[in-house]
């Protein structure tokens, strides 16, 4: 594909152009995917970053991606600085509502000291993630203005932990609450990150298709920068 984009010198926007279209033929009757990737152009469309329309999305999309654990390495294909501090955003909420949700385990002889040692644990998460979210703020990669009391929701939400003594219940409630926060400052529901291994593949074949059309966009010397910015708009949007 590298060869061909640069033998194709000035056309080499219509070998971008077909792996594009053939990428979105591969998903279009998704409809999972179809909602993930149209949230991802709605919170990221006319913010004020100086990223590229297509590096907001791909941001918005590690987002999710993060829950997914292994997954998130399906995004590699750009140098961003956002692109990080979304992924440690994502990755600290997640690690905090495992931990809280962890503390359901009442074994007696254990119980004292792992929800002592989790609460600190948690405490730092929910520090690192303020943090990650001052940062994807200052870079005003996403429209909504509902980010922006995040910071101080999960600041009040690090002063509620549940006593080491709290319930089960207690725990389990708690981590809903951090992962409903942070669901809500995105303008996210369960629906766009909980996915079949089926969907997973697609959108990793997806977004591999958009890897391998950057690499062809660097290897076509003849493609013009107005062809290009026509084509890049396009991606990540069905």
């Amino acid at each position: 594909f590298l060869l061909v984009a640069g033998l194709m010198e000035r056309r080499g926007h219509e070998l971008l152009e077909i792996i594009d279209w053939r990428a979105k033929v591969e998903i279009h009757n998704q409809q999972k995917l179809s909602n993930l990737l149209s949230w991802a152009n709605r919170i990221t469309y006319n913010s004020v970053s100086k990223c590229s329309s297509f590096e907001k999305k791909v941001v918005a999309l590690a987002i999710t991606l993060a829950h997914a654990r292994e997954r998130n390495r399906y995004i590699t294909f750009i140098d961003n600085v956002a692109l990080v501090f979304a992924r440690d955003n994502a990755c600290a909420i997640d690690r905090a509502c495992n931990l809280a949700r962890g503390c359901t385990d009442d074994i007696k002889e254990r119980i004292d000291i792992a929800r002592t040692r989790v609460r600190t644990d948690i405490g730092i998460n929910i520090t690192r993630a303020i943090v990650s979210t001052n940062l994807l703020i200052e870079m005003q990669v996403f429209n909504t203005s509902k980010l922006k009391s995040l910071p101080e929701r999960l600041s009040l939400l690090k002063q509620k932990l549940p006593s080491v003594n709290a319930d089960a219940g207690d725990w389990y409630n708690y981590a809903n609450e951090i992962y409903s926060s942070w669901l809500s400052a995105f303008e996210l529901t369960d629906k766009f990150i909980l996915l079949s291994e089926d969907e997973w593949q697609s959108l990793k074949n997806y977004l591999y298709a958009n890897e391998l059309l950057l690499h062809c966009k660097e290897s076509s010397i003849g493609l013009s920068r107005k062809a290009w910015e026509a084509l890049e708009e396009r991606l990540l949007k069905l």
